[in-house]
């Protein structure tokens, strides 16, 4: 069973953004391929929202929009889980089912 949820937590605009730079665009390209890499083999749909269209990873499941892929990334980077919070804070990715999906990621944590 499935549980829709609508976001119920507010967007944080405000929040600042990763310092621009060399170890922000390093970091966050790293940040890219190991996040790719890891959704591939999860039971989970990310949907990255990239200049060239919609690029589906993941084996099917829990589904993530990311509406702002070079955001998230360059916050994974630089902060990890930190910055994977702060993205969803932002709105950089959003998860009809959160819960879900971050079980399916709990479940894998070594």
């Amino acid at each position: 069973m499935t549980v829709t949820q609508t976001r119920t937590v507010p967007l944080w605009r405000d929040l600042p953004a990763p310092p621009p730079g060399r170890r922000t665009a390093v970091s966050a390209a790293i940040a890219r391929a190991l996040f790719v890499a890891a959704i591939e083999r999860l039971p989970v749909t990310v949907r990255l929202h990239e200049e060239a269209g919609v690029r589906v990873l993941g084996r099917g499941g829990p589904e993530v929009d990311v509406r702002r892929p070079d955001e998230l990334f360059a916050r994974l980077g630089r902060d990890a889980n930190i910055g994977f919070g702060e993205a969803y804070l932002t709105g950089a990715w959003d998860a009809p089912d959160l819960a879900g999906f971050l079980t399916v990621l709990a479940a894998r944590l070594e």
